[in-house]
């Protein structure tokens, strides 16, 4: 498990506002209950999927059908200012046989930066915490089915964490000109002007 990760399972999904009390979501739409035609407003949806039923037939979900299907949502407007840490909770049916992942792609350029695998669930409530890069503009939200087997997703919130994460930041290269960065490895031009290295500098 890795060490940005850190899984427990709730039996109540009232406890969900004890992940950070007080904080604003920022996911749009997060119980995938509103539907737009085919897809749950404000998400997108990769490959195969449809809207099934939970526990309860009037309460909707969207199971990810085939083999590579993913449901994502992207908010463009978080960064490194607005949040450090997002505390996550993500109620989902994940069959035995199935393996699903939840990734994070900031920058929404194509390159997942965190990758980990969903347990088994039975629509249990699963809160996590992630802590965010040092430096990013954008962040796409994913859960995606790697293979056969049943997935079903019933929510995927995420809260502003209020403080910060313990763990230490999700690496994030090819950062832009202008980025912040504290090493060269992190910028796409390989060069990070050091003016105080105390404070880091930027990509050139």
């Amino acid at each position: 498990m890795l060490r940005h990760f850190h899984l427990h399972t709730l039996c109540l999904a009232g406890l969900l506002a004890a992940c950070a009390p007080g904080s604003k979501s920022p996911i749009n739409n997060p119980n995938l209950e509103r539907w737009c035609d085919d897809h749950p407003c404000g998400w997108d949806v990769e490959g195969e999927a449809k809207r099934v039923g939970t526990w309860h037939p009037d309460d909707y979900a969207i199971e990810l059908v085939g083999d590579d299907s993913a449901v994502s949502q992207v908010r463009p407007e978080l960064n490194a200012t607005l949040a450090t840490c997002f505390a996550f909770s993500l109620m989902a049916h994940v069959a035995k046989d199935a393996r699903a992942l939840l990734e994070l792609d900031f920058l929404d350029d194509g390159e997942v930066e965190f990758s980990e695998r969903i347990p088994t669930s039975d629509w249990d409530v699963h809160t996590f915490e992630i802590t965010t890069p040092t430096w990013y503009e954008g962040v796409r939200f994913r859960v995606r089915k790697d293979g056969p087997g049943e997935v079903i997703v019933a929510e995927l919130n995420v809260h502003l964490a209020e403080m910060g994460c313990p763990a230490t930041p999700l690496a994030l290269n090819n950062r832009p000109a202008g980025a912040k960065c504290k090493s060269a490895e992190e910028c796409a031009s390989g060069s990070c002007s050091m003016p105080e290295l105390s404070i880091g500098g930027s990509c050139d």
